[in-house]
C-alpha cells in the first residue's frame, strides 16, 4: 500500500521524498486516486512542477495511469504545468484584478532593460553633478575599472532587488552591520567609543609621532576627526549622504604610516643625502585598529554607492520596462503573488474576493511537485489561496536544492513545512530506494547522517535527514 492511500484530501500534506524514492510515481497515484475514487474532475486538480519536459512527462504518465477513465479524455484540458505557466494563465484570465488591462507582450529576459536602465543613470547630468572627478576613483575602489565592469555589477544589484521587490531597509541593515564591527574593535570600550584616540594612545605610548611639529599636527587632527566621523556613520539619524562622506574621510587616510613595533630602540638611516635620519615606530596594535576601520569603511562606501545607483535606475528601470510593454517569468511570479496577497485581504474589494473564490472553485486542490525549489513569492501565492483552505499538497526533498541563483530559497522550503504542519498538515516520506544499488544507498545514508549535512540548518530551522531504504 503507497503513502496515497493514507492522504486525506481534506488537509494539507507534505511529502518529503529523496531521488529514486518513486516520487512522480506517487504524483501519480495521488491523481488517479481523486479522480477514480473521490470523483475529482481531472479539470478541478491544479499541478506545479519545476520545468515544462517534467510536466510534459508527468501528463503522459497520468494519461496512461488514466487509461480507459473518462478523465484521460479531457487531461490536455487540465492544469498540469510550471509555475509560470500558471501565473501567466492568471495573469491573461484576470487583467482587470491584476492590472495587467494592456496584455502581456512575449516572455522574455530583462537583462537588456537592467543594463540599460543604469547606464542612463551613470551617464546622466545629475549622477555626474553629484559625484564629479571622485567617481573614476571610486570604481576603481569597487574593482570596476571601466564603465561596463561598473553597469554590470550595478545591473546584478538591481536584478536582484527588483526579483525580491526594494528593501528600503538595507541601507539601514548595513549601517548596523558596521557599526558592529567598529565597538568589536580594540579601543572602544577603553576609550569610551573613540578608536581614534586609542591608536593615539597607543602610537605615543610607542614614541611614534613624527618629530615634525606640522606632522604632529596632521597625525593628531586626523584621528580625532576619525571619532568624530565614526560618530556620524554610526548614528541611525544620519542623513546617507551625510554617512557617505563620513565614510569617504575615514577610507581616504593619507596619512604615511610605518607600520611596525616599538622595541625600545631606535634606529637609523642613511637617507639620499647622506645624512642619517631616525626611524619611527608605531605599537602596530593602534595601527591595525585603524587599517581595520578604514577597509571597513572603503567596503561600506562602496555600498552606498551602489545602492545609490540602484535607486536612481530603478525608476528608469521601470519607465524603460512599459515602454517596452515586455514581461519577464520573474514578472508573472511576483504580479501574480501581488493579486493573491491584495485579494485575500480583509479589506479587498469585491473583484478581487471574487477572484479568490473562483480560483478555488476552479482548483479543488493544489499539488506542487518540486517544492525544494520555491521562492518566498511562489509560497506566497500558493499558501493564500490553497493552503489557507487545506487544499495544498506539496511534494520535495530538502537535499536536491540546487536553483538558489535563480531565486529558489531553501528556508522558505523549511517554513513553509512548518507552517503546513503546524495547521495541521499530514507529513509524509516516502523512504524506499529503487534507482540504486545497496552499498550505495549505506554510503549516502552514512554521509547524511554524519557528514557535512547532519546539524545543518537555514533560516534558523534545521534540515532533516531523511534515510532510505534498498528495494
Amino acid at each position: 500500500m503507497g503513502i496515497w492511500n493514507d492522504l486525506d484530501f481534506s488537509r494539507n500534506a507534505v511529502i518529503e521524498a529523496s531521488a529514486g524514492t518513486g516520487k512522480t510515481y506517487t504524483l501519480e497515484k495521488i491523481v488517479e486516486r481523486l479522480v477514480t475514487e473521490n470523483k475529482y474532475d481531472i479539470c478541478d486538480i491544479l499541478l506545479v512542477t519545476f520545468t515544462e519536459k517534467a510536466a510534459g512527462e508527468l501528463k503522459e504518465r497520468i494519461r496512461k495511469a488514466l487509461k480507459g477513465n473518462e478523465a484521460s479524455k479531457h487531461l490536455d484540458d487540465a492544469t498540469i504545468c510550471t509555475i509560470h505557466a500558471f501565473c501567466r494563465e492568471v495573469l491573461a484570465d484576470y487583467p482587470f484584478e491584476s492590472g495587467m488591462m494592456m496584455g502581456m507582450g512575449d516572455v522574455g529576459n530583462d537583462s537588456a532593460l537592467y543594463q540599460k536602465a543604469v547606464h542612463n543613470v551613470l551617464s546622466s547630468r545629475e549622477f555626474q553633478d553629484d559625484y564629479q572627478e571622485k567617481f573614476v576613483q571610486w570604481m576603481k575602489d569597487i574593482g570596476a575599472e571601466d564603465a561596463e565592469k561598473l553597469m554590470m555589477t550595478v545591473s546584478d544589484k538591481l536584478k536582484k532587488i527588483i526579483q525580491k521587490d526594494k528593501n528600503k531597509d538595507y541601507l539601514r541593515e548595513l549601517f548596523k552591520q558596521f557599526e558592529n564591527k567598529v565597538k568589536a574593535l580594540p579601543g572602544w570600550e577603553e576609550n569610551n567609543g573613540k578608536p581614534g584616540a586609542f591608536v593615539l594612545k597607543m602610537t605615543e605610548n610607542g614614541e611614534t609621532l613624527g618629530t615634525k611639529s606640522n606632522y604632529s599636527a596632521k597625525y593628531k587632527d586626523f584621528f580625532s576627526k576619525l571619532d568624530e566621523k565614526l560618530q556620524i556613520a554610526m548614528n541611525e539619524t544620519s542623513d546617507p549622504q551625510d554617512v557617505f562622506r563620513a565614510l569617504d574621510f575615514i577610507a581616504g587616510g593619507k596619512i604615511d604610516f610605518k607600520l611596525g613595533k616599538w622595541n625600545g630602540e631606535k634606529q637609523v638611516k642613511i637617507n639620499e643625502k647622506g645624512k642619517e635620519e631616525n626611524l619611527q615606530f608605531c605599537e602596530l596594535q593602534g595601527f591595525e585598529v585603524y587599517n581595520e576601520v578604514k577597509e571597513m569603511a572603503k567596503g561600506l562606501k562602496m555600498e552606498i554607492l551602489l545602492h545609490d545607483i540602484v535607486e536612481r535606475a530603478y525608476p528608469e528601470f521601470v519607465r524603460l520596462k512599459l515602454r517596452s510593454n515586455s514581461i519577464t517569468f520573474d514578472d508573472l511570479i511576483r504580479y501574480t503573488a501581488r493579486l493573491v496577497t491584495e485579494a485575500t485581504q480583509e479589506d479587498a474589494d469585491d473583484a478581487k474576493k471574487a477572484f479568490v473564490k473562483r480560483m478555488r472553485d476552479r482548483y479543488k486542490i493544489a499539488l506542487v511537485d518540486e517544492f525544494q525549489d520555491t521562492d518566498g513569492k511562489q509560497w506566497e501565492i500558493f499558501n493564500k489561496l490553497f493552503a489557507a483552505v487545506g487544499h495544498l499538497i506539496v511534494v520535495g526533498d530538502p537535499k536536491q536544492a540546487i536553483y538558489g541563483f535563480r531565486g529558489a530559497d531553501l528556508a522558505t522550503y523549511l517554513k513553509a513545512k512548518d507552517e503546513l504542519l503546524q495547521k495541521g498538515g499530514q507529513e509524509s516520506s516516502l523512504t524506499q530506494m529503487y534507482r540504486s544499488t545497496r552499498e550505495m544507498v549505506d554510503d549516502f545514508n552514512t554521509i547524511f547522517k554524519t557528514g557535512w549535512f547532519d546539524g545543518m540548518q537555514e533560516g534558523g530551522r534545521s534540515i532533516k535527514n531523511l534515510s532510505v531504504n534498498n528495494m
